[in-house]
Parts: structure tokens; C-alpha cells; sequence
């Protein structure tokens, strides 16, 4: 089931099918379902904040990053499993944060970014949006960030322009939920 909450693509996947359809002779527990709109993603020991500090630094790959974040994905399926919630999130996890997901799945960079428009947005793109810079590609005056209403939450403001075009890129999504499918 795919949910709009806010900016975030979230995919739900139901982890016990019911039986009893019927509504009338179902008790309570049967009909209230449990689920959470996201996971923290930062992992248990604080992995990926290491992890992108390391990447950053060019101390891992690319790819040793990359299966960081899918352990710690994989680690919040099992927890969420774990826990009884009857639906798993999935979509949830950014390298960066959410708004920059968002933009990112629907195509939205910059002209200073180079980026060749419908192609998907790869990681070093992705960072440089946030930072300005990363491992590849070349510097540019990172997007600015401002504060989610009045909290220290802070987001990464999409960049528009007069002719903008979206495409929709649900490949990450996708994946995402056929390896949790899969865990289930």
C-alpha cells in the first residue's frame, strides 16, 4: 500500500493477513491493526552517522556505506517484525533527510548539479544537494536548509524552476520493498 504523509513515500507491508473478514464476528484485537509512520534511522550505535563521516572522508567505499544503511534497514524490519506491529515501514530511511528523498525520487536538482534530467539521482548527486560537495562529481553551492516548523529538525529546501518537470523515479522505493518482502 503506498501512503503520502507530508513528503514522505512510505511503504506498508500487512505482516498477518486476516482470517475472518467478517466484521461482525471479529473481536476487537482482530480489527485494530499496529503501525508506525517511521523508524528512526540512524541505527542502534549510531552506524550511519559514522558511516557517512567515514564515506565523506573517503575512508569506506561507496558500496561499504551503501550496505551499512541496508543492515540498519533491515535491522528496523526485524524490530518493527519483532515488536507485533501487524505492518513493517518501509521508505523511511534517508541518507540525509526526507524532503532531499522526496526531491530526489521525483527528479528534482538543481541546474548547477549537472544532473541529466529522468535519470535517477545517485548518492554522490545526493550529497552534493546537501553539502555541496562528496567523493565524486563536481563542488556546488549545497541547497538551503531550514528548520521544520519550530523544532531543530532541519530540511533540505527542493530548488524549482519556471519549466520544472517530475519524474517519478520509484525504483529505491520498489526495491526497498521487494527485500522486505522478503524478510517477512
Amino acid at each position: 500500500m503506498v501512503l503520502l504523509d507530508y513528503v514522505l513515500v512510505e511503504f506498508t507491508i500487512e505482516r498477518n493477513k486476516m482470517k475472518n473478514t467478517n466484521p461482525k464476528t471479529q473481536s476487537f484485537s482482530d480489527q485494530a491493526k499496529g503501525h508506525i509512520l517511521g523508524f528512526p534511522r540512524i541505527g542502534a550505535q549510531r552506524e550511519l552517522k559514522w558511516a557517512l563521516e567515514s564515506y565523506w572522508g573517503n575512508e569506506i567505499s561507496q558500496s561499504q556505506l551503501i550496505e551499512i544503511g541496508l543492515k540498519i534497514k533491515e535491522q528496523n524490519w526485524v524490530s518493527q517484525l519483532n515488536a507485533g506491529l501487524d505492518f513493517v515501514t518501509v521508505g523511511d530511511f534517508a541518507w540525509y533527510d526526507h524532503v532531499l528523498n522526496m526531491s530526489s525520487y521525483l527528479g528534482v536538482v538543481p541546474e548547477r548539479f549537472n544532473h541529466k534530467q529522468g535519470a535517477p539521482v545517485d548518492l554522490d548527486t545526493y550529497f552534493r544537494i546537501a553539502r555541496g560537495r562528496s567523493i565524486k562529481g563536481k563542488d556546488a553551492p549545497a541547497s538551503d536548509m531550514t528548520k521544520w516548523f519550530d523544532t531543530n529538525y532541519h530540511y533540505i529546501v527542493p530548488e524549482f524552476s519556471e519549466n520544472q518537470s517530475f519524474n517519478v523515479n520509484g525504483a529505491k522505493l520498489n526495491s526497498r520493498y521487494q527485500k522486505c518482502s522478503g524478510a517477512n
